[in-house]
Formats: C-alpha cells, structure tokens, sequence
C-alpha cells in the first residue's frame, strides 16, 4: 500500500514517521503546501498538514500528535520552503519546536512574550499581561 493511500485511510502519523511519510508525498508529486498548523487536543497538541498536488490539484491531509510537556517534531523547510512561516506561527502560538528549522522564533508575538496563546491552558490577565500555563 503507497504512503497516499495509507493517509487516506488514517491521516494521523506517529512523529517518527512524520517526516519520512510528508518526503514520501512530496516525491509523489504533492509540491503544494497548502497549510500547517496545529490543534490543542486538551491532552496533546496536533500538527495537521494540508497538501495538493498541482498537476490535479488532488489534495491530502496528515496529522501528527505531538507530546504537549515536549513539543517537538521535524521542519518541513527542507520539502516546501513555504513551511518556514507556518512553523514559526506554530512555534509562536502553540510552541512547538520544528527541529532543524533554519530561523525558529516568534513571527507574531514580542520576543519577552509570556505562554503560547492558542493553547488551552493560556490565561490572559486582567492587566493585559500573558500568564502561560506551561
């Protein structure tokens, strides 16, 4: 079974596949990276992956769970340059690490910001001052 038709029956990945399996895609003619991002599961965050081919414009998903004590999984840089900011919105809002990303640091948020505010665990305060809940 080709990695395609293994996404399109279950599109979650284990992390230590993520990369081998998004290469995978890429070699089969998926150059389009359409979005990346992620989800807070309450429980573990989630890194989702929407490509497209531009011969046919077919399009695919792949999600990856991602340890929320350790967020940390591998860039996309290296496949479709167009991941670097998606990755750093990411690492911005949710925190997770894009190893071997060549400039990962905020894009949105100051530098001496506190937390990462699409998690469910961020608190605002009244001040308006981040409280993170790492």
């Amino acid at each position: 079974m080709s990695v395609l038709e293994q996404v399109r029956q279950n599109p979650v990945v284990d992390k230590s596949e993520y990369y081998a399996c998004l290469e995978q895609l890429r070699n089969e003619g998926f150059d389009l990276l359409i979005s990346l991002t992620a989800v807070d599961r309450g429980d573990s965050l989630e890194v989702v992956v929407h490509l497209a081919r531009s011969t046919d414009l077919e399009r695919v998903v792949v999600k990856a769970p991602v340890d929320s004590s350790e967020p940390a999984i591998p860039s996309l840089c290296s496949l479709w340059p167009a991941a670097n900011w998606h990755e750093r919105e990411c690492y911005d809002l949710f925190g997770i690490t894009f190893l071997g990303h060549p400039n990962l640091k905020r894009i949105l948020l100051k530098e001496d910001f506190s937390g990462h505010p699409l998690r469910k665990n961020f608190t605002a305060a009244r001040d308006g001052a981040a409280k993170g809940g790492e």
